[in-house]
């Protein structure tokens, strides 16, 4: 926060708040969404690969039917995965997963619905 004050109204008993924000993030270089399920209904996974090689999963699940929704990152030259995420509740839910500083020029998103030791329906589209 750089900076705060209250503004002095007759309109209310209560001052207002000002504050002055500046929010610092790497800028973004490669984002895009996976959906989930036979009909692409089920739930999605979303990557935000930033600059600096960080990157953001975020995966949600649309349907209380006992499946969940698990997503995977790696990069396309490599068999390493870098970022595991799922929604946890396995109905309409989201989980977000965050990965350090990375290097992911071509990062692939592998999204399957799960349950137990099971796996079905997965996609694993390239993000560009």
């Amino acid at each position: 926060m750089t900076g705060a004050h209250t503004v002095v109204t007759s309109a209310s008993d209560h001052y207002p708040a000002v504050s002055d924000l500046s929010v610092r993030s790497p800028a973004v270089a490669k984002e895009g969404t996976v959906m989930a399920g036979p009909a692409s209904a089920s739930g999605w996974a979303n990557l935000a690969a930033s600059a600096n090689g960080s990157a953001t999963l975020r995966v949600c699940d649309n349907e209380a039917d006992g499946w969940g929704v698990r997503a995977y990152v790696r990069d396309k030259s490599s068999a390493t995965t870098v970022l595991t995420g799922a929604d946890g509740a396995f109905a309409d839910g989201c989980g977000t997963f965050t990965a350090p500083a990375t290097s992911l020029p071509s990062p692939i998103v592998k999204v399957c619905l799960y349950r137990a030791g099971e796996e079905k329906n997965c996609r694993e589209p390239t993000i560009t």
